[in-house]
């Protein structure tokens, strides 16, 4: 914890010029410049929180030998033509924590054309151009390798694919729903261990539209 007042207030007690005024003022010095450091080094907290499950797996988790996953996510508004502004991008990634502490993209989880509005919308559209003004609810599913897609996974119509928005507040720009769907593999890349189907279920999400 940094206490740069508590080292001036002693510094203005020592007699001015005295060479221990200036180890003082040296020290004032230093402790600012590494509180500084230390508040650039603090990730910021999340006002958006998810809650991913996979096949019955939830995306946060840690796997018995130790490797930790996390996911992030973010809302945007759907494109900035006003006539457009009522419908989101959702994004939710899910990341995994190497031996080094750095994060690589594993799986991404991406819907457009959403509603910003309360309901239960089908998500049958197409992931390809989401935001054009004609665009239907969509979902697309990817995994990743170091950066590059392995798998690519769309919904199965035959299954109930759905998003529930529950709220849709467009005074603070905050959307909160829950996600169903059922998405096969269109593209496999190498040999990639994930299944032909992925089941999602239990899927929810609450966040802030950031423009």
């Amino acid at each position: 914890m940094c206490k740069v007042e508590e080292y001036i207030n002693y510094a203005m007690k020592v007699e001015r010029y005295n060479i221990r005024y200036f180890r003082i003022i040296a020290l004032i010095i230093f402790t600012n410049l590494s509180c500084y450091r230390d508040s650039e080094n603090i990730e910021p907290v999340s006002r958006n929180k998810i809650f991913v499950e996979v096949n019955g797996k939830s995306w946060d988790s840690t796997s018995s030998n130790g490797v930790v996953f996390t996911s992030k996510s973010h809302a945007i508004n759907c494109s900035s033509s006003s006539t457009n502004n009522n419908r989101a991008s959702i994004y939710l990634y899910r990341y995994y924590t190497d031996k080094n502490g750095v994060k690589d993209l594993l799986e991404s989880l991406l819907l457009g054309a959403i509603p910003f509005r309360q309901g239960t919308f089908n998500l049958s559209g197409s992931h390809i151009n989401s935001c054009n003004p004609d665009a239907i609810p969509s979902i697309f599913y990817v995994t990743n390798a170091y950066d590059v897609t392995v798998d690519e996974y769309v919904v199965a119509p035959k299954y109930q694919n759905t998003i529930k928005i529950t709220k849709a507040d467009t005074l603070n720009k905050f959307i909160e729903g829950s996600i169903e769907a059922t998405m096969y593999r269109i593209r496999k890349d190498g040999d990639s261990l994930y299944l032909d189907t992925l089941r999602i279920k239990n899927t929810v999400f609450s966040m802030y539209i950031e423009k």
